[in-house]
């Protein structure tokens, strides 16, 4: 069973929103990918210009995750947080994120096989609410049909898993599902969803839909530690944040 960790955040301040996107663009995913056995890739985007009705723009930032080991994430955010290996910027806004892991319970391919999928590389995410009967009416065939609409090259449901980082924002999450669409077309795929969702009558499932674009595309854990460049900015990065307090979350270890 795939699982991703999904990571919708915002920065505290309209003012310190570039300082937030170059830690974490620079600093925090390579921190996580470079965690050992914890996952495989990671995709960073931003909120898409074109958008679904009724979409949800409270978070403008997603992040996600395929995640090798929950275990093993999850103990290595616990025992890094805070040291050098580990360091959280004060400009992420902590109280406003969603984060938590989701076990993937019907897709069209393997979240990993549009790895390199041509167009936009954007991403719908939609969250639901209504335990078995989400799966009951988004099965396999309906996301097949889904997948085949304009826009759309793949889709995958996945149910919020049952093992959650103890430091996480997973209890804050009323959503008992999430469908995460690849997409080649923001504008195309907008429309149908719009068209699919009316369709298949989902509305009594709460459809929380988002479309974002690519700031990072998707790249591997072990391509994380082999540009020497993003080395150098990360350690750069450590060294400045470590000999500046007032820019971390954590005191230092």
């Amino acid at each position: 069973m795939e699982t991703l960790m999904l990571t919708f955040h915002n920065a505290t301040e309209p003012d310190r929103e570039e300082e937030m996107r170059n830690w974490y663009n620079w600093v925090h995913i390579r921190d996580v990918a470079a965690m050992p056995n914890a996952i495989t890739a990671v995709q960073r985007l931003g909120l898409a210009s074109a958008q679904p009705d009724g979409a949800d723009l409270s978070r403008k930032y997603l992040t996600i995750y395929e995640v090798a080991d929950k275990t093993a994430c999850s103990v290595g955010h616990t025992e890094l947080i805070g040291t050098r290996k580990l360091l959280i910027s004060t400009a992420f806004d902590r109280a406003t994120f969603a984060e938590g892991y989701w076990d993937i319970v019907a897709q069209t391919a393997s979240f990993a096989a549009y790895a390199d999928y041509k167009g936009d590389k954007s991403a719908l995410a939609v969250r639901l609410d209504g335990g078995a009967a989400v799966e009951a009416a988004l099965g396999v065939a309906e996301l097949v049909e889904l997948a085949s609409q304009p826009g759309v090259v793949a889709a995958h449901l996945a149910c919020r898993s049952s093992e959650q980082q103890a430091n996480s924002a997973a209890d804050t999450e009323s959503a008992s599902h999430v469908l995460v669409a690849q997409l080649d077309d923001s504008y195309l795929a907008a429309r149908s969803w719009d068209a699919f969702a009316a369709a298949k009558g989902l509305a009594s499932l709460k459809p929380e839909p988002v479309i974002y674009q690519p700031i990072i595309d998707r790249f591997s854990a072990a391509d994380a530690q082999k540009s020497p460049e993003w080395q150098a900015i990360t350690y750069l990065s450590h060294a400045i944040m470590g000999c500046s307090p007032d820019a971390l979350a954590y005191p230092t270890k």
